[in-house]
């Protein structure tokens, strides 16, 4: 069975701990530090789902050409 954004998304409301901000940004990045570049990876292609909708996101990018003249000077 695949997993969704949902299913890593989850929080166990059982527990609440009380911390200072710069604490919580020490234990996040040792967190995502501890974990390998596909598991990364794949956790911000799951927020972005969560933020876009998987019908935005199924479709692909556009290309944007634009040439721009550069004044000679």
């Amino acid at each position: 069975m695949k997993r969704t954004a949902i299913d890593f998304l989850r929080v166990d409301r059982r527990t609440m701990q009380i911390t200072t901000r710069v604490d919580a940004e020490r234990e996040d990045r040792q967190f995502w530090w501890g974990r390998t570049p596909e598991e990364r990876l794949n956790h911000a292609e799951s927020l972005r789902r969560l933020n876009y909708g998987s019908q935005v996101t199924d479709q692909r990018l556009q290309r944007v050409l634009a040439v721009l003249e550069r004044p000679w000077s």
